[in-house]
């Protein structure tokens, strides 16, 4: 499809009892025209209420269906059929749709400076047209040096505003072709971005693609496409497809590897079939090398090897020893005390020694138990030994109070790395090793398999690596287990931090996180050093009522919090009358009710709304976990003001795309982060997450304050709910026959 193709126009209008100027109820028509209004758009469903302006005559039309992410300026043309409402009049049900060339002069201005096209606002669409006519998108398309004609456009406009309409007209090609197989825009555009001008062309030759790289898009989807195409039901790429899919989607599920009957039942549930051997695919494809077979095990290929690698790369590290001088070792007491004016406990003199005179070591131990005063410690002391240190964390929250901690430069895993997300490639690795002595990682309870990997490949031969991390707490988010496995292996150094220390002793907060990891809750009230109180409600909606006064009025009179900055709700789920997407929406209300609202791919925020990075973004420097604030909004320019702590950033609207709402975000997101107060509801509603490391983790995310609002049911589920779900790795015992043969 085309901008230039002509303008398809509705058939004439048969006069009846129906309302004036439309056609019949049940009539199917035609129309074309421009999107003026985006009355109501669902962005969960793409449902969508839209006014049209009607191009013959200006007529508006009303129109309901499902267009995701429609916008005002968009040229289309709808078929559907005429219904009348009794509250809404005559509408048009959306049968099919597409982009429609801009009618008259007027329309070609709008369109041009609707935002769509990158390099030209309003005032500028007015001067091209005026120059141009009737032949603007033309010239655009096959003519663009011709651009130059217009004042204000030079050669590198020139170009933006050619590559953003080829865009713009591959976009809409994509969406064309999707169309005729019942595929919508909003998927079209993750197609797009991920293929470009090449993704008709794939979708041709293997439909099953999308399931494997295109995120957001599962086998089900892909596979209605496919046979839409007319890939018959037992085609071996369909089979093969839907057990790589099942191996792909257990990664999210934490998974390294599927035993041979999970991976049968998976598959089998995507195939809505029992009639295919799901070994003998298996087989085929292992004989491809696109799935490792070992044993009763099926993996992906990266993860065997990464598992396989990272076992041996662990097991060589155990009997290495540091770089910090041996002499300097007989006298580390008073190096110490030299660099800190601090006497450490016996305990943790054996934690630094350990990680100073071994290649590998970890540190783990619970909240007031000294970790951060260990890694100060070790920092002091092998930089005064000069030797090379650095200081990674899996999140740049963390990483950031682990730079504030030390006095010394902190980093997230991925940028210590040189992770490319172009090519997603780590820099750093075997041929291009990290230059260090010594690696101190925090919060490694958050580093999955992956990561890991790309960890020991980049440690030169010598370097020396701490890890450090709170074993009770949530696991990665990512598959493996790794921290636990790499303990639980018993052949790494492990130093236990178990002592509470009397600074923390007076914290509230850490009481009762040791208890509840014990499965108890005995302690709550005021602490000398921290607050946890328990509030108990029965009914969701009085759980929900509570949360919102805490976070908005209570917690902030009397503890002097600001409620957008040093107040998070933490809750298990995202659904539900106590899950972050209605707890989100119940806080924007009151603590931001008169933001500058927008739409950004089909979302609505305010501009004031406070909001959590989901992803790292290295070319705008923030991070996973990093919280932030809208402060403006400029739609002429389709771009978005952030304020991330001190530093205030202008980005592509699109940035939104990678945040969330965060007045309330799930336990999950919290991990790595510290706030002055967590308010946590807790309810029966949630059961399925119900676990003791949540509430575990939930609880030392706080400095301050930590109040849980909930029934005492859910409570004592969640502490007595201590079954992790299994997750299918096999880290430790590698490591234990890796350390065999090497000794």
């Amino acid at each position: 499809m085309g901008y230039n193709l002509p303008i398809m126009t509705r058939p004439p209008i048969t006069p009846t009892l129906f309302p004036a100027g439309f056609g019949k109820a049940g009539q199917e028509e035609t129309w074309t025209g421009e999107i003026q209004t985006v009355t109501f758009h669902n962005p969960e469903n793409g449902w969508a209420v839209l006014r049209l302006r009607a191009d013959l005559d200006d007529t508006l039309v009303t129109l309901v269906g499902n267009i995701p992410e429609p916008q005002e300026g968009w040229w289309i043309r709808v078929t559907g059929v005429w219904e009348e409402s009794p509250r809404y009049g005559a509408q048009l049900r959306i049968k099919k749709w597409e982009f429609a060339s801009p009618a008259g002069t007027q329309g070609l201005v709008r369109f041009l400076g609707g935002g769509f096209i990158s390099g030209i606002g309003p005032a500028m669409a007015a001067r091209i047209v005026e120059r141009f006519g009737d032949q603007t998108l033309e010239i655009i398309e096959k003519k663009p040096s011709r651009l130059s004609e217009v004042d204000g456009i030079g050669r590198a406009r020139t170009k933006t505003i050619r590559e953003s309409y080829a865009r713009f007209r591959h976009l809409a090609e994509v969406f064309v072709f999707l169309q005729s197989y019942g595929v919508g825009p909003g998927t079209a555009h993750r197609i797009y971005n991920k293929y470009k001008d090449q993704s008709i062309a794939v979708l041709r030759s293997d439909p099953y693609r999308l399931a494997m790289e295109v995120q957001g898009i599962g086998f089900l989807t892909a596979d209605r496409i496919a046979q839409s195409m007319g890939v018959a039901k037992d085609a071996p790429r369909r089979l093969e497809a839907a057990c790589l899919f099942s191996l792909q989607q257990a990664e999210l599920d934490g998974h390294v590897f599927l035993p041979g009957d999970e991976l049968e039942e998976r598959t089998k549930a995507f195939l809505q079939c029992d009639d295919f051997d799901v070994a003998a695919v298996a087989a085929e494809l292992a004989r491809q090398r696109r799935v490792h077979l070992e044993e009763d095990r099926a993996y992906l290929p990266f993860f065997h090897h990464a598992e396989q690698k990272t076992a041996r790369n662990l097991a060589r590290m155990t009997h290495g020893r540091g770089r910090f001088p041996e002499a300097a070792l007989g006298r580390l007491d008073a190096f110490i005390r030299e660099c800190m004016e601090l006497e450490l406990e016996p305990e943790q003199k054996a934690a630094v020694r350990c990680a100073l005179s071994r290649e590998l070591t970890i540190i783990t131990g619970g909240p007031g138990t000294g970790k951060t005063t260990l890694i100060r410690a070790i920092v002091a002391a092998a930089k005064k030994a000069r030797l090379t240190v650095l200081l990674a964390a899996p999140t740049g929250r963390a990483a950031r109070r682990l730079s504030e901690a030390t006095s010394h430069p902190a980093s997230t895993l991925h940028r210590l790395l040189e992770f490319a997300p172009q090519t997603q490639k780590f820099g750093r690795c075997r041929a291009n090793p990290l230059e260090a002595d010594l690696v101190v990682v925090d919060e490694v309870s958050m580093v999955d398999l992956p990561l890991m990997y790309a960890l020991c490949e980049a440690l030169a031969p010598g370097t020396s690596l701490c890890c450090v991390g709170d074993v009770d707490q949530l696991p990665s988010v990512g598959p493996g287990q790794v921290l636990r496995d790499l303990i639980d292996s018993a052949v790494i150094p492990v130093v236990r931090l178990q002592k509470v220390f009397r600074q923390a002793q007076g914290s509230m907060i850490v009481s009762v996180a040791h208890e509840v990891n014990e499965g108890r809750f005995e302690s709550q009230g005021k602490g000398t050093l921290g607050d946890l109180f328990f509030i108990e409600r029965e009914e969701p909606e009085a759980v929900a009522k509570v949360v919102h006064e805490l976070a908005t009025s209570r917690v902030p009179s009397s503890y002097k919090l600001d409620p957008l900055l040093e107040i998070q709700v933490l809750t298990p789920m995202h659904k539900g009358l106590i899950g972050t997407e209605a707890l989100n929406l119940q806080l924007q209300a009151t603590l931001n009710p008169d933001g500058q609202p927008f739409t950004v791919a089909g979302r609505p925020w305010r501009v004031g709304d406070k909001i959590l990075q989901t992803k790292n973004n290295y070319d705008a420097n923030v991070f996973n976990g990093d919280l932030g604030i809208i402060t403006g909004f400029d739609a002429k320019e389709r771009q978005v003001r952030i304020r991330f702590d001190d530093r205030e950033l202008t980005l592509p609207q699109e940035h939104l795309g990678e945040c969330q709402l965060s007045y309330a975000i799930s336990i999950h997101k919290s991990q790595g982060s510290e706030y002055p107060a967590v308010i946590i509801p807790l309810h029966t509603q949630h059961t399925v997450m119900l676990q003791r490391n949540l509430l575990y983790t939930a609880i030392t995310r706080a400095r301050r304050l930590v109040t849980i609002v909930g029934s005492k049911k859910a409570l004592w589920i969640t502490l007595n709910n201590t079954r992790q779900k299994e997750r299918h790795s096999r880290l430790r015992e590698r490591l234990v026959e890796a350390e065999a043969k090497s000794l």
